[in-house]
């Protein structure tokens, strides 16, 4: 049971940095009016949920045959954001056109690569520093 709740927070962790740090950007960026710009971040959310129950749905699937690692995981949860992106929310930032919508679906891509790469890199740290402890 630790297995699934450890996974699924892993989620709900790339989310929540994800869309703080989406919001900085908006916060940062005044010029982006409210409508359409005000509702990417609610939509950021619905695609987080979306990814989150396909990758923990799948991580279930998976977990009758085989454990599946943390950073294993979260590659598979961003996998899916990225796949949900594209295909559900028709979100492509090579398109040409408005330049304050390929900003924002950029900016969504970014968003999630950095706070992936964050979480990533905060769980290399903290498995050094617990392999250091234990050889001490």
């Amino acid at each position: 049971m630790i297995y699934y709740i450890k996974h699924f927070f892993s989620y709900v962790i790339i989310s929540v940095l994800s869309v703080v740090i989406f919001g900085a950007f908006l916060v940062s960026h005044p010029e982006y009016p409210g409508g359409a710009a005000g509702m990417a971040p609610l939509l950021i959310i619905l695609n987080c949920i979306i990814a989150a129950c396909i990758a923990f749905i799948l991580l279930l699937l998976l977990s009758i045959k085989t454990k599946i690692t943390l950073p294993a995981s979260t590659t598979m949860f961003a996998l899916f954001y990225f796949l949900v992106l594209i295909f559900y929310f028709d979100s492509n930032p090579l398109e040409k056109g408005d330049t304050m919508a390929r900003n924002i679906n950029i900016w969504g891509y970014l968003c999630l690569m950095l706070s992936y790469v964050l979480f990533n890199l905060g769980l290399a740290v903290r498995r050094a520093y617990l392999s250091k402890k234990n050889t001490e």
